[in-house]
């Protein structure tokens, strides 16, 4: 039996990986900086398409 879903299926989600394995301390503090900066309109789009859908969800081909 699957667990529900806590958050939507459209919901952007980031994860950072340990800089040991995948990528240096500099690339991993660069992501951190990039989520801090665009959090507003990651929030944003999210809200939109919670109220409104995906855009050009009635065309698409699967």
């Amino acid at each position: 039996m699957e667990k529900p879903m806590t958050e939507p299926v459209h919901a952007v989600k980031f994860s950072v990986p340990e800089p040991a394995k995948t990528a240096s301390k500099q690339e991993s503090l660069h992501a951190l900086q990039w989520l801090a900066q665009n959090r507003a309109a990651i929030r944003s789009s999210n809200s939109y398409v919670e109220a409104h859908g995906l855009p050009l969800a009635k065309i698409r081909l699967y």
